[in-house]
């Protein structure tokens, strides 16, 4: 669990995403780097960052994920939708993957933020915002960050909800976010941390911006015992979407759809997170979702059946270690 050290009515701190300098404000809307003149406005509600910093491959990894999120059926047109996630998939197309969501959230609230009150919390890979609108109901300060601002799956889908400016809204990159460090209780990365393609320097961006005591949270990754079970999951994930894609041309997509065409994450195991806890400076704990005896049975199933290792979502929860991540030696919880 953690609790908060700050009162939950200050505003978020910027800072240059490339300098990591304070920035001065020129207007209510706009913000400007000294150093290099980089400036941070508001626009359409959004936070955006002029002349970002961010990874080249920003622009194709995004054309390709909103592809495929787009034939798969993702948002609505009812804002009803929205506000019922995570807990009732009201499109009835992935009430399988909501459940799981759902899941991660109570777990979230059961094991990270019971005692909370008011804690300054960041959403990374906000999507459809979901999640920053429930933290921002339950009384906390929020901000969502993600690099998609589409208006049905995106950051621009907060318009949807009942109180879309109860969260600030941030488009940009997980490592290069432009949030002064040590400033936030938990960072978490919402369905999203298997996107990053540089884990270890996406875990030391979220270590700059949590506060002693802080943590960093990532759900709804999928974890495996086996590499060989990951690599597996997604061969069929890449051989089911080219069998209903009429596309001829590799656009880069998201990770869990076509391994081949991108370095990403894609899934975590235990010898990962604790790689990963050495490079960054983390000590892990996973809690199981509360997902019922059937859905735990389900590894011993599919071992009996000659099936692959099924994914398993814990909620992993990373807490900043005293020493330099590069002498961290343990193992993860």
């Amino acid at each position: 669990m953690v609790s908060s050290a700050r009162g939950s009515r200050e505003g978020f701190v910027f800072a240059c995403p490339a300098c990591r300098l304070p920035v001065e404000r020129l207007d209510p809307g706009r913000w400007r780097c000294p150093s290099d003149g980089r400036e941070i406005r508001c626009v359409r509600g959004i936070w955006r960052i002029g002349g970002a910093a961010t990874k080249p491959d920003r622009a194709r990894f995004l054309a390709g994920y909103r592809r495929i999120r787009g034939a798969e059926g993702w948002g609505s047109d009812d804002p009803e939708y929205y506000r019922s996630l995570p807990f009732c998939d009201r499109s009835g197309r992935h009430p399988e993957i909501w459940r799981i969501r759902a899941a991660s959230f109570r777990r979230l609230e059961s094991e990270v933020l019971r005692e909370g009150r008011g804690l300054r919390l960041a959403d990374l890979g906000a999507g459809n915002c979901w999640l920053a609108a429930r933290l921002a109901d339950a009384g906390h300060q929020v901000v969502a960050i993600d690099i998609s601002d589409d208006s049905r799956d995106g950051l621009g889908s907060a318009d949807s909800f009942a109180r879309p400016h109860s969260f600030q809204r941030i488009e940009a990159d997980f490592d290069a976010v432009p949030l002064a460090g040590g400033q936030l209780d938990a960072v978490i990365f919402n369905g999203s941390f298997h996107y990053t393609s540089g884990a270890a320097a996406t875990l030391l961006e979220a270590r700059r911006l949590v506060r002693p005591g802080g943590v960093v949270v990532i759900m709804d990754t999928p974890v495996y015992r086996l590499a060989a079970s990951g690599d597996r999951a997604l061969q069929e994930r890449s051989r089911e979407w080219s069998a209903r894609s009429s596309a001829t041309t590799a656009v880069a997509p998201a990770a869990d759809s076509r391994p081949e065409d991108d370095a990403r994450e894609a899934y975590l195991t235990r010898r990962r997170l604790s790689q990963l806890g050495r490079q960054s400076g983390f000590e892990w704990t996973l809690h199981r979702l509360p997902l019922g005896l059937r859905w735990h049975l389900r590894p011993w199933f599919n071992l009996l059946s000659g099936r692959r290792e099924p994914a398993r979502f814990p909620l992993i929860v990373g807490r900043p270690t005293r020493l330099a991540p590069r002498s961290m030696s343990g193992e993860p919880s």
